[in-house]
């Protein structure tokens, strides 16, 4: 599973890891200013951390504000 957002400077991808499995949750960051055709994939240069982690939080926010409460609860607690 994947979620995207796209600012005007910046688009991340991210690549949600299972869990289950142990895979690494990773992904794709771009500076749009510099790179408008998104060919340097940036998720992994230590400059661009604190973008990353601007990026991922406003994904994880969007997240929670579209989750839908109305599903049924998988787990008791």
């Amino acid at each position: 599973m994947t979620t995207m957002l796209r600012r005007s400077d910046a688009k991340v991808v991210v690549w949600h890891g299972n869990p289950d499995t142990g895979t690494a949750q990773t992904g794709e960051l771009y500076d749009l200013n510099a790179d408008p055709r998104e060919l340097v994939n940036l998720w992994d240069d230590p400059e661009h951390a604190q973008l990353r982690a601007d990026m991922c939080a406003a994904v994880l926010d969007l997240q929670m504000w579209h989750e839908d409460r109305t599903a049924a609860r998988v787990a008791p607690w």
